[in-house]
């Protein structure tokens, strides 16, 4: 009778108890395991910085090192947004990054011309040759001078190399300057040794 629906009332409350009990267990059990794929790349990348120190420059290795140890510090077990933010430091980090610049080009120019002298070209081309010769010696001595500059350097060091005029030689007009040409005297008639002086010439008598 009643009795006996009690007891299978009950024995169904008991059922669905255990169940939600042993779901909610499972669920606390359960570990959410963060992605660390990009992470991982990205970390491979910086591997790979450090292993090629000698061909970057001497900027942005600080802030590497310490996105990089904020990357290793990083688990399975950490939070996404904790492993996202280590990934976002590591990223900053290594676009900061500048390889050398490849000087040899400017280098062999500036040997090449070198040893011209200003003596020989105009004074307006020279200035301008030696300022961008000057810009590209300046370049070659700075550790952190980008690829970039350095072949604007290069091109501009060409250009002003094209644009040198040389020094114009001075005239030879025979009508001009003749060596041994005898100089008129001022106060004569134009005439060698004349000196038009009316005195000193012979007075006759009567």
């Amino acid at each position: 009778g009643a009795e006996a629906v009690l007891a299978d009332e009950n024995a169904m409350d008991d059922s669905i108890k255990e169940a939600y009990d042993a779901l909610l267990e499972a669920a606390e059990n359960l570990q959410f395991v963060a992605d660390l794929s990009q992470l991982e790349m990205l970390m491979a990348k910086a591997d790979e910085i450090f292993e090629n120190a000698a061909f970057y420059t001497d900027d942005g290795w600080d802030a590497l090192e310490e996105a990089y140890e904020a990357a290793l510090a990083v688990t399975e077990d950490s939070e996404q947004s904790a492993v996202d933010e280590a990934a976002q430091g590591l990223v900053k980090a290594i676009a900061a990054m500048r390889l050398k610049a490849d000087k040899s080009q400017l280098q062999a120019l500036v040997d090449q011309w070198e040893a011209l002298q200003e003596s020989d070209y105009t004074a307006e081309s020279w200035n301008r040759f030696q300022n961008a010769m000057d810009q590209a010696k300046a370049l070659l001595e700075d550790p952190a001078a980008t690829q970039k500059q350095v072949d604007q350097a290069a091109s501009d060091l060409q250009a002003a190399w094209k644009q040198l005029e040389k020094k114009q030689e001075p005239s030879t007009n025979p009508a001009e300057d003749q060596p041994g040409r005898p100089q008129q005297n001022p106060g004569g008639t134009g005439k060698p040794g004349q000196t038009g002086n009316a005195t000193n010439t012979p007075q006759t008598g009567d």
